[in-house]
């Protein structure tokens, strides 16, 4: 059916009667009514006009047109197009370009999805004793034109429309959707209630708001393209690591051998990569505290203990790297100098080149296993890393002997 409901139809109230249109038999027929208040008179209204319309007789837009008519309407027949096509063909055409424009605009506007009685009703009988009647008003309006398809989703729309509008009245500006839900004014509700509402609540009534503010638009902006979130790199399994590690002990020459390993032991049995792992020199690795520590320095600074099983390759490397750098290179400005390295070690299509953040993730899911962090997470229901984040910042650090002996063993 035409869309736009009360709308649509008060852009062609008031059309004088008896401007005659071409009728599919060729005669001339006259509009003899006046177009009232709703869609579906419109629809009946138009029955017969042009050849794209319905096969039928011109009937009068009252509300007890044929059955015809509305069906043919509920189905799509009647459109701008073709109302624009038939206004083409009055000698008194230019006198209703307004209520054209106005059709054209309620018929582009989006039509939102039909909700169910019962969501209707929630919305229809909603009241808050926390706002004026007029904000009530206009927060049952506009989640109505909103179209939410449950129960819930309505309830809060309604919430976060009734506060929005009330923050609008205070502010001395006006109860319509485009100056309430512009992104200014939204912005405004939020720090000026910040104290009102906690963190949860206002990022919610904000999300709610933005909402409303697209749903209610006449030409929505288009969404935004989701741009995909990087996800953590597969972990390397056990034989992968063993397969790279002889690799390493296949280089030509004994330095090419010991640094090719150090560059697994570092990425598989300490985690590091990037820039950690390329200002690691021999002297950065010790034999402390029951096991073996990497100094990392630079923008992060800390002791990291390495795994058991990569601790007597890695112990071998430092040595012979002595104050040098320990994966190759002499000016800590170098760039890509793990590149020749990782290069070599690739085994073909069995074992492809090697990839610094799997053997990174190869690190921490076996720490992870270690600690018990899975069975941690899902007694505590938490999802996000950020929750974790929240929770260790309030943890007292371990001495250096106990994370030694929970994250990297004490064998060399």
């Amino acid at each position: 059916m035409v869309g736009g409901g009360d709308e649509l139809a008060s852009a062609y109230t008031g059309l004088s009667a008896g401007y005659t249109v071409p009728t599919t038999e060729g005669a001339n027929q006259t509009v003899n009514a006046t177009v009232t208040v709703t869609s579906l008179q419109v629809v009946a209204g138009w029955e017969g006009f042009g050849a794209a319309c319905a096969p039928a007789e011109l009937t009068e837009a009252d509300p007890g047109a044929s059955d015809a008519a509305t069906a043919y309407g509920d189905a799509g027949g009647i459109n701008l197009t073709n109302i624009t096509s038939c206004w083409s063909s009055l000698a008194f055409g230019a006198i209703f370009e307004p209520a054209v424009e106005a059709a054209d605009t309620a018929l582009r506007r989006p039509q939102l999805v039909t909700v169910d009685g019962e969501v209707t009703a929630v919305v229809a009988r909603w009241h808050s004793h926390m706002v004026p009647a007029e904000v009530a008003a206009f927060a049952r309006e506009v989640v109505a034109a909103a179209g939410p398809t449950s129960r819930g989703r309505a309830k809060a729309l309604l919430f976060a429309a009734s506060r929005a509008a009330s923050f609008a009245v205070a502010a001395g500006l006006e109860l319509r959707p485009e100056v309430v839900f512009c992104p200014p004014v939204i912005e405004r509700f939020i720090v000026a209630n910040g104290r009102v509402f906690s963190a949860p609540t206002a990022r919610t009534l904000r999300t709610n708001c933005r909402c409303l503010g697209r749903a209610l638009q006449a030409y929505p902006e288009p969404a935004p393209v989701r741009l995909p979130r990087e996800r953590a790199k597969a972990p390397y399994n056990q034989m992968e690591i063993s397969a790279y590690l002889a690799l390493a002990d296949a280089q030509p020459t004994a330095s090419r051998r010991l640094r090719a390993g150090a560059v697994i032991c570092l990425g598989a049995g300490a985690g590091l990569v990037g820039a950690d792992l390329g200002h690691v020199r021999g002297a950065d690795v010790a034999e402390r505290s029951g096991g073996v520590v990497v100094e990392v320095k630079g923008r992060h600074p800390r002791g990291v203990p390495v795994l058991a099983r990569f601790q007597a390759r890695l112990v071998a490397s430092a040595a012979l790297a002595g104050q040098g750098y320990l994966i190759g290179g002499t000016e800590r400005s170098r760039r890509n100098v793990s590149s020749v390295l990782v290069a070599s070690l690739s085994g073909g299509a069995d074992l492809p080149r090697l990839e610094l953040a799997r053997l990174r993730s190869t690190w921490l899911c076996e720490l992870a296993a270690m600690v018990g962090l899975g069975a941690f997470m899902a007694a505590a229901g938490v999802e996000s890393s950020q929750r974790l984040g929240d929770i260790v910042a309030g943890l007292a650090p371990l001495a250096e002997a106990e994370a030694v002996g929970l994250l990297g063993g004490r064998s060399c």
